[in-house]
């Protein structure tokens, strides 16, 4: 994802579908795929990364406590951003205290994170959207980052207990217009973190059905 020259998108066929994180032949345990990279954030410990099998449903699980790691799959090819990004949570754990709108308590159990391609030939900045499960936040609650205003956090509001599984779905073009205007450029890379540095609290989140939904963006 270095600065370079923007690619083309690749156009997807309507209701195209990738499972992005491809569990159904991952082994039980440590989570290993060559489609995954697991990135420690400035030297701290990354948090762990598991495979479980319950009742015929695999799923991720991320736990850690003082941890913190972006999980990435990075593209070989770029896509076209029109499309909805759908996944089932559940958070058996929060961090105590966390509290996404101050730098001091900004931790989150689960973030799932869309990279868009922006940026001329000698950039090497990208915008990410963090889809981010809060705790103290109003549901509402979105705001740029406290390290770049390039990385921008959506609040993510689940209904009932967020111990269920629960289903979430997304739609980066539109939250990229909403946030930073202009024509969302082509996506790059998705990914997945866990941080607990700051409050220094522990964390459990599972992650499964994690999928990309392409679609053709209607013509005025």
């Amino acid at each position: 994802m270095s600065g370079d020259v923007p690619p083309a998108c690749v156009a997807a066929a309507p209701a195209a579908v990738t499972d992005l994180l491809g569990l159904a032949m991952s082994p039980g345990g440590t989570f290993e795929s060559p489609d995954w990279q697991i990135r420690a954030v400035h030297g701290r410990s990354a948090p762990q990364v598991t495979v479980h099998d319950s009742a015929d449903l695999k799923f991720l699980r991320i736990s850690g406590q003082s941890r913190a790691a972006f999980i990435v799959r990075s593209l070989a090819q770029p896509v076209a951003p029109h499309g909805r990004l759908e996944w089932i949570q559940r958070i058996p754990l929060s961090p105590a205290g966390a509290d996404m709108r101050h730098a001091a308590t900004d931790d989150s159990p689960l973030r799932l994170f869309v990279v868009f391609h922006t940026g001329g030939f000698f950039a090497r900045t990208r915008r990410v959207l963090f889809y981010s499960n809060g705790r103290a936040e109003p549901v509402s609650w979105s705001a740029p980052s406290a390290v770049s205003r390039d990385l921008h956090v959506i609040r993510i509001s689940t209904a009932g207990n967020e111990s269920d599984w629960t289903a979430i779905s997304v739609e980066p073009a539109a939250d990229y217009v909403r946030t930073w205007g202009g024509s969302a450029p082509c996506i790059v890379a998705f990914g997945v973190m866990q941080d607990t540095d700051q409050t220094h609290s522990a964390a459990i989140a599972e992650l499964h059905h994690l999928i990309w939904r392409s679609h053709v963006p209607s013509v005025p």
